[in-house]
């Protein structure tokens, strides 16, 4: 973890916003999807907030058949490391079983690059 005088270096700079640490990054691929590209998320643990310190960032996002748009998590925040990691998983795998089911076949082109990763 950060020490305090190292968040105090933040803090003495006023033109400084929401700083926050790299904690932990994974790569993963998804067994039900032919030739998947690696999937990356990175957790953070910010500095300057109590409430849900934790958040992740995804390289890719999940746009199956059954969805309108490729699927950007608007909190991707939460109390702990577990918390957000769960959460991040669950975002780019949770609707491939279901467009399965409805009988679509899995690719690669379901999985959306975030050009902001």
């Amino acid at each position: 973890m950060v020490s305090s005088y190292m968040i105090q270096v933040f803090k003495d700079f006023d033109a400084v916003n929401e700083p926050a640490v790299l904690l932990k990054e994974f790569i993963f691929y998804l067994q039900d999807i032919p030739d998947p590209p690696a999937i990356k998320i990175k957790i953070y643990h910010s500095l300057d907030r109590d409430t849900d310190p934790y958040y992740y960032s995804l390289s890719h996002y999940l746009q199956t058949p059954i969805q309108a748009g490729p699927y950007t998590p608007s909190a991707p925040l939460g109390g702990n490391e577990e918390q957000v990691l769960r959460s991040a998983i669950n975002a780019v795998t949770g609707d491939i079983k279901q467009a399965i089911r409805a009988g679509h076949q899995p690719s690669s082109t379901w999985l959306i690059e975030n050009e902001d990763f």
